[in-house]
């Protein structure tokens, strides 16, 4: 998980000091388990003790938007599933601009 938050850091120029002392990179594997439990307590470090969660986040729901992949794992505190919900929310609340007509 690390290094593949820092691999995607720097692919998108975003690496900073920070981003390399983030919890996930104390015990990367936690926040791709396949178990609950393990999940679970990865999301609850990500969530309270992350300097770089929302940027995180962020950068993995653009690369899902883009790639249509990288939906597995823990990202900015979100699982695969919450991901998905709040990309579509976001999907809904953007208005389409090929409603608004052109005067």
């Amino acid at each position: 998980m690390a290094a593949t938050l820092v691999k995607l850091r720097e692919e998108e120029r975003e690496l900073t000091d920070d981003t390399v002392h983030t919890p996930c990179s104390w015990a990367p594997n936690n926040w791709f388990s396949e178990h609950f439990e393990v999940r679970r307590q990865a999301i609850k470090i990500c969530q309270k003790g992350c300097s770089v969660r929302m940027r995180c986040l962020e950068l993995a729901m653009d690369l899902e938007k883009k790639n249509g992949s990288s939906r597995f794992g823990i990202w900015g505190g979100l699982n695969p599933h919450q991901r998905q919900e709040l990309a579509r929310v976001r999907r809904e609340m953007t208005p389409d601009v090929t409603d608004v007509p052109i005067h």
